[in-house]
């Protein structure tokens, strides 16, 4: 079965530490639910890749979808009284078992394409997404995760002011670095 989208706007991928090598993943998945292709859906199944730290494949996590809401987007400014904006989010999640190994795993999901609207992006219906993390079993840890959703819409030539901050359930340090996307799918 092939599937085309162009509708992806973001998302998240996470994990939460369970016990006994047990970890739940967690993925997020925001489309653009007005000027993508309308019949564009998730993926059912979602394909997680969990990867040793040389890069191979340890193993894919075929996650159902078990639906989506629309995210209620309140206007941020008088502009956006008529804008049309729509986000769907879907949440997809997984219980795996990872022992603890050397260099750890990288969880990763790919999709393409971003929503076609998208002006800072060469081609956007041709650049697809990657979200990933690093899991180290040998810490037993959780990944952070953000205080916030990330907006839905941004003006342009507005200033733009997101908070950007996380919380750690195990109490770590976090250190942020802007990086280029990872185009993917």
């Amino acid at each position: 079965k092939t599937l085309s989208a162009t509708h992806i706007i973001g998302g998240s991928i996470s994990y939460s530490f369970l016990g006994n090598n047990t970890y739940k993943i967690r993925l997020e998945v925001l489309r653009d639910c007005i000027n993508g292709d309308t019949t564009a859906q998730f993926d059912d199944p979602a394909s997680i890749g969990i990867f040793l730290a040389n890069g191979i494949l340890f193993m894919e996590e075929l996650v159902p979808h078990n639906g989506s809401d629309t995210l209620s987007l309140a206007p941020t400014t008088v502009c956006l009284v008529s804008a049309d904006v729509c986000v769907h989010k879907a949440i997809y999640e997984t219980i795996v078992i990872l022992p603890p190994i050397d260099g750890g795993y990288t969880i990763v999901y790919q999709r393409c394409c971003r929503s076609q609207i998208l002006v800072n992006i060469l081609d956007p219906l041709n650049t697809g997404m990657t979200f990933h993390t690093h899991l180290d079993p040998v810490d037993e840890n959780t990944s952070p995760v953000f205080n916030k959703d990330f907006p839905a819409e941004i003006l342009v030539n507005t200033p733009f002011i997101y908070d950007g901050s996380a919380v750690d359930p195990d109490g770590d340090s976090l250190v942020y670095q802007l990086r280029t996307p990872i185009v993917g799918g």
